[in-house]
């Protein structure tokens, strides 16, 4: 399996949107890597929409550090921080390996919460109500 993205980002990558596939509903799927930043990106994104008039219903920010566990992110302080990327991208791997269910977990919590955001959208009539 070919994973082009794995452990591949640069410090110049940090807050840059990379666009990684569409869901099954065909919503575009971006990642970013915030470094430590994630309430001031979050909150940038949410003002940054408001400002252009972005509805809520149009995106949704999803954490995903908290399901890959320790062992992934202490392979990617080795590879990433230390430079030690022989010994740290296996450790991430592993950890990612470990971390798979909660990941998968996560994925169908998500398109539990947009099935119930959309069923909401159709009661009220008000497809941005989440604001």
């Amino acid at each position: 399996t070919k994973l082009p993205l794995f452990d591949v980002s640069e410090a110049s990558d940090l807050g840059v949107p990379k666009f990684v596939g569409c869901d099954t509903e065909g919503c575009e799927i971006y990642i970013v890597g915030l470094d430590g930043c994630r309430v001031q990106a979050q909150s940038a994104i949410e003002s940054l929409a408001a400002i252009l008039a972005v509805p809520s219903r149009e995106f949704l920010i999803v954490e995903t550090l908290g399901a890959i566990g320790w062992l992934a992110k202490f392979g990617g302080f080795l590879s990433r921080q230390l430079h030690f990327v022989k010994i740290g991208r296996p450790i991430v791997a592993h950890g990612i390996i470990r971390s798979y269910d909660l990941l998968c977990e996560l994925v169908e919590s998500v398109k539990k919460e947009l099935s119930v955001i959309a069923a909401k959208d159709q009661e009220t009539g008000n497809p941005d109500h989440r604001r």
